[in-house]
């Protein structure tokens, strides 16, 4: 569903929203010296606390961003990552918002995941593929597992439903 104007920022914002972990006010504050698309580091210089961190994203979110920087032009490394719909201005939070509810719109989807809903799926995807805690902590730059244990929750059901499903009877 990014089709049209603004389609390779929205695919590459949407990409790495989900293959990252970021939080929506990580993502809008990046600059495109933060990223690595040769190894899909993502430098997160000021997260939640101020605590800075490495992120990665996947090859599939380097290719939309290597697309979308194409369309773009040669920016500078200081130069914001996401730019508004007008304009060279940063993209905002509110505008972060509004590329989510408008592509959801775009394709048929009835209520509008919002950033954190990329970032809970980030962690969700990363546990039900057998990653482990500490390192999802920090990926995500949490403090302490107590967090996570909300994601792990969901993680204990799909064990139960999968057992219920397949385990002997």
């Amino acid at each position: 569903a990014c089709s049209g104007e603004n389609g390779t920022r929205d695919r590459a914002i949407l990409n790495l929203l989900y293959s990252s972990g970021l939080r929506a006010g990580e993502l809008v504050a990046l600059r495109i010296g933060d990223l690595n698309l040769t190894t899909g580091a993502v430098w997160v210089d000021c997260g939640k606390g101020n605590k800075s961190r490495w992120t990665y994203c996947c090859a599939a979110t380097r290719r939309a961003l290597r697309g979308y920087l194409r369309d773009r032009g040669e920016p500078a490394e200081d130069a914001p990552l996401f730019l508004a719909r007008r304009g060279g201005e940063a993209l905002t939070y509110a505008g972060l918002v509004h590329v989510l509810k408008s592509r959801a719109a775009q394709a048929g989807v009835k209520d509008a995941p919002g950033a954190h809903d990329f970032r809970r799926g980030f962690a969700l995807a990363y546990l039900r593929a057998g990653g482990d805690l500490v390192t999802l902590a920090r990926l995500m730059g949490h403090s302490s597992l107590e967090v996570l244990r909300l994601y792990l929750a969901v993680v204990d059901r799909d064990l139960a439903r999968g057992y219920a499903q397949f385990g002997p009877s």
